[in-house]
């Protein structure tokens, strides 16, 4: 399979990764809430265990016109691949064995993770919607995971990953809008409409509550985003890869900016 790196960064989930990660570490670095042992790796194994398992359903579900080159790779090392998901199982194991507190919410995040899956398989005009709904449900909380066992969620913690969720559910959407160019227009604008009314929302509370470092990380993010969609539109770039790094570079940007205030 040939491709640039930042083609096999992408088929290899890494990119996912990436933003996974700089999302969830500029949270906890934006609260300074303690992290469990691990947690960082944990959360990653599990994020990159569900990619893979989506893509390789895809495989079998999908349409032999509508596989991208992502679900060609996934079938052509398919051996690796399932190596890889024993490897991060066994990662999950053994950090659910140090923290077993987090197994019941861990089991509910994981469940939810596949009804997405399950909803994606459904022949509906507007189900990514619902679907990218679900995965930023599933995204907001697992990042959040130490706040809601260790029960130290405040109002403006759960605004920012609020924010974060819509902010996730907009680039996941307009991403398989553009992909797929089948969603109609008045239900995908009247719901991006509303998505960006709650963001706004949300960071004038935040405003109000004094919370400026995480309105200007959310709004920067957002703006990042645009960035990177009109980059999409005007030459024609891979929807996927551009908005995952888009995604990845503006938290990234985020967490030396708390670095270096602190």
């Amino acid at each position: 399979m040939n491709g640039k790196w930042y083609h096999w960064v992408h088929w290899l989930n890494i990119d996912v990764m990436v933003s996974i990660w700089s999302t969830s570490y500029w949270f906890h670095l934006l609260y300074a809430i303690p992290t469990p042992t691990y947690f960082f790796p944990a959360l990653l194994a599990a994020s990159w265990s569900i990619y893979s398992i989506d893509r390789w359903t895809d495989n079998f579900l999908r349409s032999s016109d509508s596989i991208r080159k992502i679900h060609m790779v996934h079938q052509v090392h398919s051996q690796l691949f399932s190596i890889g998901l024993l490897v991060m199982a066994s990662i999950l194991l053994c950090w659910v064995y140090m923290h077993p507190i987090y197994i019941r919410p861990g089991i509910g995040l994981g469940c939810l993770a596949m009804v997405s899956l399950l909803v994606n398989r459904i022949h509906y005009s507007h189900r990514s919607i619902i679907k990218n709904g679900l995965v930023a449900i599933v995204f907001t909380g697992g990042i959040s995971l130490p706040f809601w066992v260790q029960s130290t969620l405040s109002k403006a913690s759960c605004l920012t990953l609020f924010s974060c969720g819509v902010l996730a559910w907009i680039n996941l959407t307009l991403t398989d809008s553009y992909e797929s160019k089948g969603m109609s227009s008045y239900p995908f604008s009247f719901s991006i409409l509303c998505a960006f009314a709650s963001i706004c929302g949300s960071g004038l509370v935040l405003i109000g509550l004094g919370e400026y470092i995480s309105v200007l990380g959310i709004f920067g993010s957002a703006v990042g985003q645009w960035l990177a969609f009109r980059m999409i539109l005007r030459f024609d770039l891979t929807a996927k890869i551009v908005t995952e790094w888009a995604w990845s570079l503006s938290f990234i940007a985020n967490i030396g900016l708390l670095t270096w205030i602190a």
